[in-house]
């Protein structure tokens, strides 16, 4: 999986490789899936502005 961000003004590039046991799914469905739970996941650590 390719990701592009910007930290600082700069672009960083990363390559990321992924062990699934999920069988039939597209590469985008792969990409898709991976980036929910990287979503959720990082909610998680998330505080609340003021704390």
């Amino acid at each position: 999986m390719a990701s592009t961000r910007w930290i600082n003004g700069k672009v960083q590039f990363d390559k990321r490789y992924v062990i699934s046991s999920l069988t039939g799914k597209s590469t985008q469905e792969m990409g898709e899936y991976v980036r929910n739970h990287w979503g959720i996941e990082n909610q998680q650590h998330r505080r609340p502005r003021g704390t």
